[in-house]
């Protein structure tokens, strides 16, 4: 085993949505629901957000499906019950795990039909990083699982079940945002495959594909810690660490290099005259 890949599930806000079919309303009881659910929405936002002047009035999806097998046109509303720093939250957690993966794993560019998709991979010595910091932004989640559950106890979320009834509908959901999950996958990028097996050449190419993105990540982030005056070393050897790991040892030797030049600037200069042209040669073996 040399590294592991990433098994992501991430909190969705789509779980705070719901979707109430209202073809059978008339138009002007339909427009008088909108209109009335959107200004609860948005006093419920006014009261539960801490920058009031941010807010964006609130507008309710509405759409249009023509079922065809039987020729009747059904029409659908979908908003959500719960104000916006609810709906907010699972966002903010997911761009913080992906700022946190940037970082601190590996990322993998696969490329299929145009579209491009990214997969990390962790090594053991960030795998336990990674856990940890799912493990602190799912507080956030439990969090927000008990502000839902007390919400819908307040007369706000109650007013907007009122204004439903009038109209004959109802919300008929169990309202629970799952946090995030994160599965490692150990594997083997090093093999001998078998060169009469289809299956293990694919499976060899594709990791032979891994390696390739794991070293151009490898290169941008030791390109960046060079930049980094204050925190160059300190950069350099966890990347060294990781091109260990992933059983890349001639990275690892380069990165030495690049060390011994970042810690002693002054004793490199003598051992390679002209610096600057060591270093970029020395990125370029990476």
């Amino acid at each position: 085993m040399d590294a592991f890949l990433i098994l992501l599930s991430e909190p969705s806000e789509s779980r705070l949505f719901v979707t109430v079919d209202v073809s059978g309303l008339p138009s002007d009881d339909f427009l008088s629901l909108v209109w009335q659910l959107q200004d609860t929405l948005e006093c419920a936002d006014l009261e539960y957000s801490r920058v009031p002047d941010r807010l964006r009035g609130r507008s309710l999806l509405s759409a249009h499906r023509k079922l065809v097998q039987v020729d009747k046109r059904m029409r659908y509303i979908r908003f959500s019950p719960f104000p916006s720093s609810f709906i907010n939250t699972p966002k903010t957690v997911r761009r913080a795990l992906h700022r946190f993966l940037q970082k601190h794993a590996i990322v993998v560019k696969l490329y299929e039909l145009g579209f491009q998709r990214n997969i990390y991979l962790a090594t053991p010595s960030t795998a336990t990083k990674i856990l940890q910091k799912a493990d602190q932004l799912n507080q956030k989640i439990d969090a927000l699982n008990k502000q839902i559950k007390e919400y819908q106890e307040t007369p706000n979320y109650k007013e907007i079940l009122d204004i439903l009834s009038k109209h004959g509908l109802t919300i008929d959901k169990d309202f629970h945002v799952t946090p995030i999950s994160i599965t490692l996958l150990p594997t083997n990028l090093h093999t001998n495959p078998n060169p009469d097996n289809p299956l293990e050449k694919a499976i060899t190419k594709a990791k032979q594909k891994i390696m390739q993105q794991a070293r151009k990540h490898i290169k941008q982030k030791a390109k960046k810690a060079l930049q980094n005056k204050k925190a160059t070393t300190k950069q350099l050897r966890k990347l060294q660490t990781i091109a260990k790991e992933l059983g890349l040892t001639d990275t690892a030797k380069t990165i030495a290099k690049l060390i011994e030049i970042a810690e002693n600037p002054n004793g490199a200069r003598q051992k390679y005259p002209d610096i600057e042209q060591t270093i970029k040669t020395l990125l370029d073996q990476l």
